[in-house]
């Protein structure tokens, strides 16, 4: 599903988005990136061959907001899984000192670990950070977290734990919460999309990639606060924003669990949140041979690949290299058809040029079961997995592929536990400047001259709440019944079958100058055609009559059909039958007739299988104002009597919302006025 909704003149241009990230991709290539450095190997190579996550974190953004420039930051260090917190925190120390040079409007964080139940204290090792960050105007969007199924307490991600930082959940494309997403009724700032969110040829989920459409969106509206009221706005004027253009999650689809506000449970590592594990639908169809093999090389120990397979796509390869021995598990599950599972190696062509394979596993059962296996593997060398449709039927397929810990993902312990915030790690390496100087702007932007000022008595709310009358007002002892209406619409299914003869029509009595009537014609077995006098046929058509009121141009439309079907439009006359029109095509095509009848005259129409096979249909008539319909008088409404005022249903969490983004915008250009102060 798309990320935005937006399709305005404003882009997010001149505005950087910072990604605190696994680093750029080759797989999600992005454009505009105008600085990048990694913190974790700390050099100027920001480019990862283990993990694509950061670049497609970016692209995300840049699909929300495609004017804006990119920066990587990489905190994770070639071939790991996991991040040194004091990267993270050299990280955003260089966010502050160069947002300026870089005009930064976002900063985005999908990464973390952790199940927190309140925010964190200010002694936590990021909290100066943030509030430098929040200081600046800039928005830091964090995501919550994908292990929502984990734990028996809603929570966020730690990262996300802090109120100078947008939190942000996951929902689907019909605005429920997904499966995986953590979140927290009072933590949780704002939901977004995150499940099948299609990125160049890909479909992901997480919450990974919720954070950064909001990113986008924050580029989007300090764009426009600049060009509009000469400045950025707060952190909290965003959130405010947001919330308010929001559309509300159903309260019947979630159920908020009841936490403890002194739990917090943490972990010691720092992980994509991406990779947990990755749910992956490619939409560039995976190859049919080992040769063009879709790699999963950068989806780590453990993902999940949603896709299909049909007549014409009957086999999907998927190739991966283990860095270490290991024992690998594959299970192939949601199947519609029969489908084969296979683990195999590469063997070089045939006298063709045809690829050939050795086959390692081999797992089948008929029909639709669930498969699975579990063998040994060497590192080193490339092996591929194998959906193979046996009965060439479509069918969807989810493949869950566990590596076993055969790529490598090293846990590095943080150099700053959290369990001992009270000390924390001083930034060892020396952030490294860009080319130029940082430099704040030679004009900065100065506030309003004149800023609004508040009025000097703020509005109370009256000192005595309203209390409901003493005796309520009770409704009429017999409710009135409602007003008898006549439906726009006459629907109509025979119930016997209508003739086929003009003296056995079937007699219509429209209620309505719109009628709709379905049916079907059934024929005996056999071959043969009734032209010809072959075989008897049994209701081949159905023939219907009826008289108009004032002559008028009726419509008559034959859809819904199966078979080859013709129209007749028909009178009686003088024991002959003139066909006034004769409506045909070849095939089950849908028939149209229009003509012009006179009132207090009987007409037919016919409906004719031509090929004798059985076949549903749908006639639809318009009399065109042909048929008198009474309308009954309409009672008078008796007034309403007063209720007594009943209280406020409570509202649901403020953060239980799916953003927007052109609700956002519109409203913020509408309201801008309210945000010109910060």
């Amino acid at each position: 599903m798309s990320t935005s909704n937006y399709n305005g003149n404003y882009n997010g241009n001149g505005m950087s988005v910072v990604i605190i990230d696994s680093g750029a991709s080759a797989q999600f290539a992005n454009s505009n990136v105008v600085y990048s450095y990694d913190f974790a190997d700390n050099d100027t190579n920001t480019y990862s061959q283990e993990h694509y996550h950061g670049g497609a974190v970016a692209s995300v953004a840049q699909s929300v907001a495609d004017g804006i420039n990119i920066i990587h930051l990489k905190v994770f260090s070639d071939g790991s899984d996991a991040a040194y917190q004091s990267d993270i925190e050299e990280a955003l120390q260089w966010v502050v000192q160069n947002s300026a040079y870089y005009n930064v409007a976002a900063v985005n964080m999908s990464l973390g670990s952790g199940n927190m139940t309140s925010n964190v204290s200010g002694s936590y090792y990021l909290a100066d950070e943030y509030e430098q960050l929040d200081n600046l105007n800039i928005i830091t969007t964090v995501a919550a977290g994908n292990s929502g199924a984990t734990y028996d307490t809603d929570g966020i991600n730690t990262l996300a734990a802090s109120d100078s930082v947008i939190a942000v959940s996951a929902v689907n494309n019909n605005n429920t919460f997904t499966d995986f997403t953590q979140k927290h009724a009072d933590l949780t700032d704002i939901s977004a999309l995150g499940e099948d969110v299609n990125i160049n040829g890909y479909s992901l989920s997480g919450t990974s990639f919720s954070a950064p459409i909001v990113a986008g969106t924050a580029a989007i509206i300090q764009q426009i606060a600049v060009e509009k009221l000469g400045h950025k706005i707060t952190d909290e004027q965003f959130l405010d924003l947001i919330q308010k253009s929001a559309d509300q999650i159903d309260p019947s689809t979630y159920s908020i669990t009841q936490s403890n506000n002194n739990q917090s449970t943490t972990e010691t590592t720092i992980n994509m949140l991406g990779n947990n594990p990755e749910h992956i639908s490619p939409i560039t169809d995976p190859g049919h041979t080992w040769v063009d093999a879709h790699s999963t090389h950068s989806y780590g120990n453990n993902f999940v690949i949603k896709d299909t397979l049909g007549y014409t796509d009957e086999k999907d390869y998927y190739s991966f290299t283990l860095d270490n021995d290991a024992m690998v598990n594959v299970t192939l599950t949601d199947l519609d058809g029969d489908v084969d599972l296979l683990l195999v190696k590469a063997n070089g062509f045939d006298y063709f040029g045809n690829p050939l394979a050795t086959t390692v596993v081999y797992k089948w059962e008929w029909f639709n079961v669930d498969l699975e296996f579990s063998t040994f593997l060497n590192a080193g060398e490339e092996y591929f997995i194998v959906a193979d449709s046996y009965d060439l039927n479509d069918t969807n397929y989810t493949l869950t592929v566990d590596l076993g810990g055969g790529i490598d993902s090293e846990v590095i312990p943080p150099t700053n536990p959290i369990d001992e915030p009270e000390t924390p790690d001083p930034v060892i390496v020396p952030v490294t400047p860009p080319e130029e100087p940082v430099s704040p702007p030679e004009a900065p932007v100065s506030p309003p001259e004149a800023p609004v000022t508040p009025p000097e008595e703020p509005v109370s709310p009256p000192e005595e709440p309203v209390t409901p009358p003493e005796e309520p007002v009770t409704p009429p002892e017999e409710p009135v019944a409602p007003p008898i209406t006549v439906p726009d619409i006459q629907h109509i299914s025979p119930e016997y079958d209508p003739g086929g003869t003009l003296e056995h029509a079937y007699q219509l009595t429209p209620t309505s100058n719109q009628l709709v009537i379905t049916d079907t014609l059934r024929t005996t077995a056999g071959l043969g055609n009734k032209k010809w006098g072959k075989n008897k046929h049994i209701d081949d058509q159905d023939v219907f009559s009826f008289t108009l009121d004032h002559a008028a141009e009726i419509t008559i439309d034959l859809t819904q059909l199966d078979q080859d079907v013709d129209l007749y439009l028909m009178s009686k006359a003088n024991d002959d039958s003139p066909v006034y029109q004769h409506i045909w095509e070849y095939g089950n095509l849908d028939l149209t007739l229009t003509h012009l009848l006179d009132a207090e005259k009987e007409y037919f129409i016919k409906v004719e299988s031509w090929d004798n096979k059985a076949t549903d249909y749908t006639l639809s008539i318009d009399f065109n104002g042909g048929i008198d319909v009474e309308t009954p008088e309409t009672p008078p409404t008796p007034e309403t009597p007063p209720t007594p005022e009943t209280p406020e249903t409570p509202t649901s969490p403020a953060g239980y919302a799916g953003l927007n983004v052109d609700n956002t915008v519109n409203y913020f250009l509408e309201h801008i006025q309210d945000y010109a102060v910060v």
